[in-house]
């Protein structure tokens, strides 16, 4: 140890821990650096003894467990004499994995955001923020390095490139991964990084990509542990994710010491409780009509629509009284004396039961909208409601085995509840019927000072960096207190074949992937179970945070109007309400105490920053709208405009503003809505919000991720997705390709989905052409309300796609379009159609023949394999005919539905037979007896004789041979023991099983 004299003098003088910066008590230790040998600080024997060197080394990615660990696994397995280790998701996603002393952590599990925009966000305090940045480059360099650089991907297919003096053109920037080149602003900005870094060739452009990168994370990463080290004393690189740190930072900050359940029943006591947040729709539909709102109606009652949202809600919960230790059953007598409605909030012991409830019938009416007590249900068939029933019958689909919450009135029996839940339903008139057990506990509001300060910093935060750092740790430390650890799964990496066998032949092995020669994963189950998390904690918070929402509806909305107030939806923490009042800002400005009216615009007259980021005060997510609609220039309800949102013009998707007028403007305003996906079900809140409730999606390639346009593929066609999916396929084989998917409720539905509508020239960025979007009066496809039997676009003008001049109909292709010129158009004066909704006789057999696309001069065995398939099918039209009869639908709508129904049915019947059909033939042909029965059918035509009477001759003549034949084959079969008919079965019922577990996937997506 090396120490100065003016170290001894310090050391002499120490009042306090340097480690743990606590008082020191009589005895002290002289703390030093075991690498240097120099002296640190005066410190307990303790943290003395704890504070030592790790020796692990960690190394840092940026979306590692999604990308990056896949590449280093190609290559891990090859270094010898290291030992592996991972934290794994599943067999395909590692949080972390580590090779002899080096640690692979992920920068994406701390800060959730591309590193563009962690770069942009730090960006904006200056370059003092990129120290390794400025340390290798100037400050106009910097400049241009602040952002996401340009590369040219798949250009590089060799190591030639590397030598070219030039960048390449800008079409070699297009990348088949995500499906776009890059923009003119793009290019020039890689050329004048070239000309400013005086680049000779591309390896140097290469080598300066790279560096860029390294450097830019290496600043965030460093600028984050900064943060984390200066607010809690924590270095965030000795963590896999933000919810550890999170739950490290909280204990450390609260020097709360919490007591571990070791009664088994209590855990599982406390896990049958877990019910997460609330998400229901109430009332399908409400249109608000006041003075703030177009079209609006004097005549008419005067309502508001109104979004509300809780601060921070779980931030609120955690700041209440939470358990801590004490846990134990209350006995008998000690629940008779237990009255809930006297126990304070904030008591020092809290209790949770197990008890019995039920709803008054008389409350049913008033508790209907928002029923208390939600508990986890399966939705049985008998559950339904008729329409329900509808659904799930028309589109073949079964109910679904999983567990839902589901707010309902039916009585509780042995619900688990936390005491203050249970005082709040009680007094909201719910009858406790029986307690059968309670666990008490001690209690106090441990977290809230962990809370409170991250709230605080977040108000005083100066960037965005710090805001969403802020935001990040008050959200990520409610995970940890309900950590399932149930789904950890454990999962060993090896490069070492006798070790891979050794778990292989152990009863835990469950499974392995190999990733080459050199490297395995095997996937073992757990041996040992170690239930060691609070979830008490995750219980509690969860079930209080439904007191807040509860406690404003019941308490507060429904005291002050009455039945003028509805519910239409709740999603956890918000609450949407059409209101009959007046003026709903001056009922708000009377309780002013109960909201954050801080996001309003300044001149509003509700604006304050009183209740700023205060929790659990409730504000009006429709914050940035203005109060008048009608004053907003970019929209005129009495023309139809189209709103075009891409997924990737970041600005926009990641808006709540532009999320809600979005949502507010299409649905009550003259607006059309086309959604451009490139990454389909985006994690984003306002991403999903705009896609689900565009009327038009437009997918693009995305190759990396082909479970966005699967789901959409089975939730729009759930008995044939391959539909979808080959569609999909077919239109995004080019570049710039897409799939267009029209969802309005009266479009056909083979009119759905459309290819390339966007033109292949003049692409700006995401594919889009200058001409399609400068067309001033551009309007989407609009359809007729009253409509024919095969429903008809009205006359689209602007030609995006081939249009029948005299029924207006599109069509994907001029194929198509001559068709149904030549065929099937309803104001073509000589092919005139009936419509189907008039009183007229319709044939009661209506062809399907022309479904499956078989005309009339084609071979005449198409026409009798296309009769058989639909023969084959009869009985299933006739009682689809009938059941839609029975649903008070016309015959001549019935029959043309069912013929809808059985369209798909019916071509794959016809291909089924077709294809047997070739199967048997290609085996007939070396066929002795087929040979001699196709002879004389031959010689018998020849002479004149048809062919129908020609193969009755044939075959009545080979008769008995063919009968001979046919017994021999019989006795064959049934001569194999019975064996080949019990596989048979074996095979029939393995299908059957398969079949209802692609059905029962399907239903559950």
């Amino acid at each position: 140890m090396i120490m100065t004299g003016s170290d001894w003098q310090s050391f002499k003088k120490a009042t306090m821990c340097h480690i743990c910066k606590k008082e020191l008590a009589d005895i002290k230790v002289r703390d030093h650096c075991h690498v240097t040998g120099k002296f640190r600080g005066a410190a307990h024997n303790d943290c003395n003894i704890n504070y030592k060197f790790t020796g692990r080394i960690p190394v840092v990615f940026h979306n590692l467990r999604g990308y990056d660990s896949h590449l280093i696994m190609q290559a891990i397995g090859k270094v010898e004499g290291k030992q592996l280790n991972c934290i794994a998701n599943n067999m395909e996603k590692y949080i972390s994995f580590s090779l002899g002393c080096m640690d692979f952590i992920d920068s994406l599990q701390f800060m959730s955001s591309s590193l563009q925009k962690l770069v942009e966000n730090l960006a904006k305090e200056g370059s003092s923020k990129f120290r390794h940045m400025t340390s290798h480059f100037g400050e106009e360099q910097i400049s241009l390095l602040l952002r996401k650089q340009v590369y040219p991907y798949e250009y590089f297919d060799s190591e030639a490139k590397f030598l070219e003096s030039q960048l390449p053109p800008i079409e070699n920037f297009y990348s088949t991964l995500s499906g776009e080149g890059i923009t003119t602003l793009d290019y020039a900005h890689a050329q004048h990084v070239w000309q400013l870094f005086n680049i000779q060739n591309l390896g140097q452009y290469h080598d300066l990509y790279v560096l860029s990168d390294v450097l830019a994370l290496a600043d965030v990463f460093e600028n984050f542990r900064e943060i984390c080290l200066n607010y809690y004393g924590l270095d965030a690189a000795h963590f896999y994710t933000s919810p550890g740190l999170a739950w490290q930072a909280a204990l450390k900050m609260t020097g709360v010491k919490l007591e571990l359940l070791t009664d088994i029943d209590m855990h599982l006591f406390i896990e049958k409780g877990l019910r997460g947040g609330i998400s229901m729709i109430s009332h399908r539909h409400a249109k608000a009509n006041n003075k703030h709102v177009p079209n609006y109606d004097p005549n008419q009652p005067i309502n508001h629509v109104m979004y509300l949202d809780a601060n921070n809600l779980y931030g609120w919960a955690m700041s209440q009284a939470l358990p801590v230790e004490g846990f134990r059953w209350l006995n008998d007598s000690e629940i008779e004396n237990l009255h809930i409605g006297d126990i304070a909030d904030d008591s020092a012991n809290g209790y949770i039961l197990d008890v019995d409830l039920e709803n008054p019938r008389e409350l049913h009416d008033d508790q209907n909208e928002y029923p208390l007590a939600p508990e986890k249900l399966k939705v049985t068939n008998d559950m339904l409601s008729p329409y329900a029933e509808k659904l799930l019958d028309d589109l073949n689909l079964k109910g679904t085995s999983t567990e839902k919450l589901i707010p309902n009135l039916h009585p509780k029996q042995k619900y688990v509840v936390h005491y203050r839940n249970l005082k709040l339903y009680l007094s909201l008139g719910m009858k406790l019927t029986k307690i059968h057990r309670v666990m008490t506990f001690e209690q106090r509001p441990w977290l809230k000072t962990y809370i409170d300060f991250n709230t605080e910093k977040r108000k005083l935060a100066t960037n965005e960096f710090e805001k969403d750092f802020f935001k990040l740790m008050n959200n990520a430390v409610f995970g940890k207190t309900m950590e399932n650890l149930r789904k950890r799964t454990d999962i060993k990496l090896l490069n070492d074949q006798s070790k891979a066998r050794k778990l292989i032949s152990k009863p835990t092995f469950h499974a392995f992937k190999i990733f080459n020669d050199d490297l395995v994963a095997v996937h073992m189950l757990k041996q040992r179970l170690y239930l060691n998390r609070p979830i008490y904690v995750g219980f509690t918070i969860l079930d209080l945070s439904k007191t807040l929402m509860y406690d404003f509806h019941y308490n507060y909305i429904k005291d002050k109007y009455g039945s003028r107030a509805t519910l239409l939806f709740t999603d956890t923490d918000s609450l949407c309400y059409n209101i009959n009042t007046d003026d709903i800002y001056q009922d708000m400005m009377e309780d002013k105490h109960l909201f954050d009216t801080s996001e309003y615009n300044p001149e509003h007259r509700l604006y304050s920053t009183l209740n700023k980021k205060v929790l659990g005060k409730m504000k009006d997510e429709t914050h940035g709208l203005p109060e008048n609609l009608n004053d907003d220039s970019f929209i005129d309800s009495r023309y139809p405009s189209l709103i075009i949102l891409d997924d990737l013009m970041r600005d926009v998707t990641n808006s709540k503003d532009v999320c809600e007028l979005f949502v507010e403007g299409s649905h009550h305003r003259n607006l059309s809505v086309a959604c451009i996906l490139q990454n389909a079900f985006s994690k984003g809140k306002e991403s999903r919000t705009m896609s689900i409730n565009s009327q038009y999606i437009v997918l693009f390639k995305n190759p990396r991720d082909q479970v966005g346009p699967a789901i959409f593929a089975r939730q729009m066609y759930p008995n044939n997705p391959k539909k979808f999916m080959n569609k999909y396929k077919e239109g995004t084989q080019q570049p710039y390709g897409s799939l267009f998917i029209d969802l309005k409720q009266n479009t056909p539905e083979d009119d759905r989905l459309k290819l390339n509508i966007f033109e292949n020239k003049n692409m700006i960025g995401g594919g889009v052409s200058e001409e399609y979007i400068s067309r001033k009066e551009l309007e989407p496809p609009q359809f007729e309300e009253s409509f024919q039997s095969e429903q008809t676009y009205l006359p689209d003008e602007k030609e995006i796609m081939p249009s029948c001049d005299d029924c207006g109909v599109v069509f994907e292709s001029v194929p198509d379009l001559a068709r149904h010129m030549n065929k099937w158009c309803p104001e073509n004066n000589d092919l005139k159609r009936k419509r189907e909704f008039e009183d007229e006789d319709i044939p009661s057999k209506k062809s399907r023949v022309n479904e499956i696309d078989i005309e009339d001069g084609e071979d005449m065995a198409f026409i009798k394999l296309a009769e058989l398939a639909r023969e084959a099918n009869a009985d299933i039209w006739e009682e689809k005919v009938d059941k839609y009869m029975n649903g008070d639908m016309k015959e001549g709508h019935a029959m043309s539905k069912a013929n809808r129904k059985l369209k798909d049915e019916d071509m794959d019947q016809f291909l089924s037979r077709y294809s047997s059909l070739i199967e048997y033939l290609l085996q007939l042909q070396n066929g002795k007896l087929h040979g001699k029965v196709m002879k004389m059918i031959t010689e018998l035509v020849n002479d004149g004789m048809d062919y129908e009477k020609a193969i009755k001759v044939a075959i009545r003549k080979y008769k008995p041979m063919l009968e001979s034949f046919l017994d021999e084959a019989i006795d064959n079969e049934t001569n194999i023991d019975g064996s080949e008919s019990e596989n048979s079965i074996d095979d029939d019922e393995e299908e059957e099983e398969e079949e209802e577990d692609e059905d029962d996937e399907s239903s559950t997506i």
